[in-house]
């Protein structure tokens, strides 16, 4: 008897225990699958989506919103499948506490000054059903927009990667836009010849074109490439194909950078080399005739058989006499070393324009 009341009072025990323990999970959030719970966590002013609602995004924000209500158990909130209950339930404050909460979250998502509009909603599915009928409705434009946009869109300086998300983005936005129709006649479900297959595949077979159209001209081969596949490959395998190759450009483009700078300096130098050649030719030159003494008339820069007081003067001599007797003899040895020095800065500033031109074909090539 003392043995089944020991017993008997653990048992009343532990059933305590574990009342406590639920009780504990509920106030801790366990309870979350209740739509009507709210976790002490749950903060009123915090954004459901990482995108706010601008006034022009509104069905790639709506179905994010959606997908953070689903994920909180609180969608019912905005589809009225979560009723309001009546003043005397005991779940009406609860009820209206989380609707607040649903109502702050779709607000604090918003764009401030759009925000503002709705402050006098007075719940969820309210506020929903205008934001749909303000932003939601109006399809025609919305198609007609993302069509131009998917036909006009190309990759340009976009990498392979950020111009399939964007074209992809677009798709997921007009497929929302344009639901497929369902059979409710059931014939499709006795249909043996594929035909929602077929459908499938001309759609995907449209993705792959307009995806291809707005690669840059440098895919041009791996276009050809995919075409002749049979079958096509999926977008998503096309997608692969040009990103493999768009990293073997990336190393290959860093290769020839490489070599074409090596070029560069190699030409530089040549012709740097030859400017100096060149310089030190006149200057050698010059020594070569001022070493030279005629034995004559004892001057410099000619021998015997170059006199002119032997041979004559011609025409010429007595205007350049002339010219260096006005102008002074101070000015005559600047005049012999301009020409070399107006020489010497062609050179440089042609080797200047040469690099310009290997920089330009180097930055068109990449």
């Amino acid at each position: 008897m003392a043995e089944s009341a020991t017993n008997s009072v653990q048992n009343e025990l532990n059933n305590a225990n574990s009342g406590r323990n639920e009780l504990n999970n509920v106030a801790n959030g366990g309870n979350n699958l209740d739509p009507l719970f709210v976790s002490n966590s749950d903060n009123p002013t915090s954004s459901l989506v990482s995108v706010t609602f601008s006034g022009t995004n509104f069905i790639r924000w709506s179905q994010n919103v959606r997908r953070a209500l689903i994920a909180k158990n609180k969608d019912g909130f905005i589809t009225g499948l979560t009723s309001k209950p009546n003043e005397s339930s005991p779940d009406y404050l609860k009820w209206t506490r989380a609707d607040y909460m649903v109502m702050s979250w779709i607000l604090s998502s918003m764009n401030p000054q759009i925000a503002d509009d709705f402050a006098y909603v007075s719940n969820s599915v309210e506020l929903w059903q205008e934001l749909n009928e303000r932003f939601g409705q109006s399809n025609g434009p919305l198609i007609y927009q993302l069509k131009k946009e998917i036909d006009s869109l190309r990759q340009e300086n976009l990498t392979i990667i950020a111009y399939y998300g964007k074209i992809k983005r677009l798709w997921d936005e007009l497929k929302s836009l344009r639901m497929t129709p369902s059979c409710c006649c059931g014939a499709l479900n006795k249909c043996t010849c594929q035909f929602v297959k077929r459908l499938a595949d001309i759609e995907a077979e449209d993705k792959l074109m307009q995806f291809l159209l707005g690669l840059n001209s440098g895919f041009e081969s791996t276009i050809t490439n995919i075409l002749s596949m049979e079958p096509l490959p999926t977008i998503n395998r096309a997608f692969s194909i040009t990103q493999q190759i768009e990293k073997q450009k990336e190393i290959s483009g860093v290769l020839e950078i490489g070599e074409s700078s090596a070029m560069a300096v190699h030409k530089y130098n040549q012709g740097m080399s030859a400017a100096i050649q060149r310089f030190q030719g006149k200057k050698d030159w010059k020594k070569e005739k001022l070493e030279k003494k005629c034995d004559h008339c004892k001057g410099k820069g000619h021998t015997m058989d170059q006199c002119f007081k032997i041979i004559g003067y011609p025409e010429w001599y007595t205007a350049v006499k002339g010219a260096k007797g006005g102008n002074g003899g101070s000015t005559g040895g600047n005049r012999k070393f301009a020409p070399m020095f107006m020489l010497i800065i062609m050179d440089i500033m042609i080797l200047h324009w040469i690099m310009k031109i290997i920089q330009i074909v180097m930055i068109t090539n990449r």
